[in-house]
């Protein structure tokens, strides 16, 4: 989702320095454009002059969103409520390249996604299509073709595979990994994960990131819908339409010029957007930690994090508001990198999410000792505790005394001695005979 400025800017664009908007601007900005949706189109205009006549900035960006709406629809709270009346669905059997269109599965602001198949390998793929809403906008159209280039430079098993770009008869698409399962927010309907669950998923969620932020792409757009699982248990994160890039890997791709970013320009999805993306600052890498860490708040409290009547108060919420504390019944240790994934501060949160991985990934190998206690009734009664301790007792103090017998030295013999010579002298060389009857000596 794009909240803000031109959705895309231009590299000349890109080098012109806007000042940044306040938090509370950007909000009071949203208040307005709710309310100038009210008001019928050719009113709009009148309506943001009255209204902020004296903040032209303020004034810019609010027609800005209007000239946006009018053509995608209100992006803050649907994304595809302005045009989904118009797609046309793809017949069965229509080619996309060499893959065959088999159903619609699925419609968002950014695309339509079909199971195909790819007949020369034998199997099934998704299919992305661009909306025929923007197939004519040459900057609607980089920018798809951005998101291919930049996930198809990926290679992880938590990210889905891109298998390649291309147009036909004027729709661009995207052919990708078909994941057999379900999106992360159709599980979390079902209410809370189990925590070492919801941590698995985590875990993998962040070492899919790690290799994203490894080659310089921020996802900016994490959020259940943008996250599958597998029957397995495996994770893949879908949809890097939104994501930033590197000045490298931006080049690399061929789309520099649609890179999306720029302070003032809001990008990602309201309830899962870091404050600094409300604030319209630019993302980095602890922005999908914060993503993250409202993912795995939601998971283990089966509850929105931030969630408010509109995509403004949700926003301001976000940039505010305390979350409330995890249950008591989830480890503490988990409850903490959750709490510092979710700080407010980036430099607060983990600063990696190799980190994030790594953190989650102990948390599983100290399942037993991290666990909460038992219920009473699963417990040994106490009088079974002060048994089995005596009778440690006793074993370990028998041990100890055999142990101190097996090593005590032997006492020494009782000697007798006795005067064998009667010589008052100086008395040597004594010697006994072979028989032990005689003994034999010198003496002076």
């Amino acid at each position: 989702m794009l909240i803000g400025r031109d959705a895309v800017h231009g590299e000349q664009q890109n080098q012109k320095q806007h000042a940044p908007i306040s938090a509370s601007a950007w909000l009071r900005i949203g208040q307005l454009f709710e309310a100038a949706l009210a008001h019928p189109p050719e009113q709009r205009a009148s309506f943001v002059e009255r209204n902020c006549s004296e903040e032209p900035e303020m004034c810019r960006e609010l027609l800005s969103l209007l000239k946006s709406a009018e053509t995608a629809g209100s992006f803050l709270d649907s994304p595809a409520t302005g045009w989904s009346a118009q797609r046309v669905t793809l017949d069965r059997g229509y080619r996309l390249g060499q893959f065959e269109i088999l159903e619609l599965i699925g419609r968002g602001g950014m695309g339509d996604v079909y199971r195909a198949r790819d007949p020369r390998l034998r199997r099934e793929v998704a299919i992305k299509v661009l909306p025929p809403a923007f197939a004519c906008d040459p900057e609607r159209v980089l920018r798809f073709e951005r998101e291919a280039k930049a996930a198809g430079s990926l290679s992880h098993p938590n990210v889905v595979h891109i298998y390649e770009y291309g147009q036909t008869d004027g729709n661009s698409w995207i052919a990708f990994e078909f994941v057999q399962g379900c999106s992360l927010d159709r599980v979390m309907e079902r209410g809370a994960i189990a925590w070492p669950r919801a941590v698995e998923f985590a875990t993998q969620i962040a070492h899919g990131l790690a290799a994203a932020h490894a080659a310089g792409i921020i996802h900016r757009d994490l959020t259940p819908r943008n996250i599958m699982m597998t029957p397995e248990g495996g994770i893949k994160i879908l949809d890097f339409g939104t994501a930033k890039l590197d000045y490298a890997v931006s080049r690399a791709c061929g789309a520099f010029a649609a890179e999306i970013s720029g302070i003032g320009l809001i990008v990602g999805t309201p309830g899962y957007m870091a404050p600094e993306q409300v604030a319209g600052m630019p993302a980095d890498a602890r922005s999908d930690i914060f993503a993250l860490g409202v993912l795995l708040y939601e998971m283990l409290s089966g509850l929105r994090a931030f969630k408010s009547s509109s995509a403004i108060e949700t926003m301001n919420a976000t940039l505010k508001e305390e979350l409330p504390d995890l249950p008591g019944s989830i480890p503490a240790p988990v409850r903490r990198i959750t709490r510092r994934c979710l700080d407010k501060a980036a430099n607060q949160r983990f600063q990696s999410a190799a980190d994030v991985g790594f953190a989650l990934a102990a948390l599983l190998g100290d399942e037993v000792n991290e666990a909460p206690a038992r219920p009473i009734k699963h417990r040994m009664s106490l009088k079974w505790i002060i048994l089995a301790s005596a009778v440690a007792m006793l074993i370990i103090g028998a041990g100890y005394w055999v142990g101190t017998r097996a090593i005590k030295p032997a006492a020494a013999p009782d000697f007798v001695l006795r005067r064998l010579t009667l010589d008052s002298g100086l008395t040597t060389d004594g010697a006994i005979s072979p028989d032990g009857k005689l003994v034999a000596f010198a003496s002076d």
